[in-house]
């Protein structure tokens, strides 16, 4: 059975000369490393494009969410909303 709302695992980090980057991960898809355009994090706002897939997300940053490492890391369902 097809899974119509797959997790979306998005990894953001700073690069080495202070541009936030990052890509998107759908794990139970198999999909890995899509490119992310310029992600913006403006206090708890956040906002992602994804032109591979012609799609954007803007959404409020829930940092108890955030899994510390070396690139921030967030899960989004939408069965979660």
């Amino acid at each position: 059975m097809r899974d119509a709302n797959p997790e979306l695992v998005f990894y953001l980090y700073e690069e080495s000369l202070g541009q936030t980057a990052g890509y998107l991960r759908i794990p139970n898809k198999g999909i890995e490393k899509i490119p992310l355009d310029s992600p913006l994090i403006i206090e708890d706002s956040i906002k992602l494009n994804i032109s591979a897939d012609q799609a954007s997300y803007h959404g409020i940053l829930n940092k108890s969410n955030l899994v510390p490492d070396q690139k921030v890391m967030f899960n989004y369902n939408a069965q979660n909303k």
